[in-house]
């Protein structure tokens, strides 16, 4: 987390990521 922090471009990537994940199952069965 710490060099993810330091570099910013790696976390920004994870960040979405993550979001989208959690997001795409939800929004997933919301949509259909």
């Amino acid at each position: 987390m710490a060099q993810a922090k330091s570099a910013g471009k790696p976390a920004a990537k994870p960040s979405p990521a993550k979001a989208g994940k959690k997001a795409a199952p939800k929004a997933a069965p919301k949509k259909k």
